[in-house]
């Protein structure tokens, strides 16, 4: 059983390295960088969990 979870990790892994060192040539418009929507990427679920937290501690608990 952990030799068939093994080998399917390490052919999920060699297939995926090799989707993201390939893809360029396959897709290019999508490997194409676009700056707004990395930045989109890495900011709104910061933005979102800020939100929540903020949401979260501004509600009083009653003990």
């Amino acid at each position: 059983d952990d030799s068939g979870y093994l080998l399917t990790l390490g052919l999920g892994s060699v297939s995926r390295a090799a989707a993201v060192k390939y893809g360029s040539v396959l897709l290019p418009d999508i490997t194409r960088p676009n700056i707004v929507e990395a930045l989109l990427m890495a900011s709104l679920p910061m933005a979102a969990a800020v939100l929540i937290l903020l949401k979260l501690s501004s509600t009083s608990t009653s003990t």
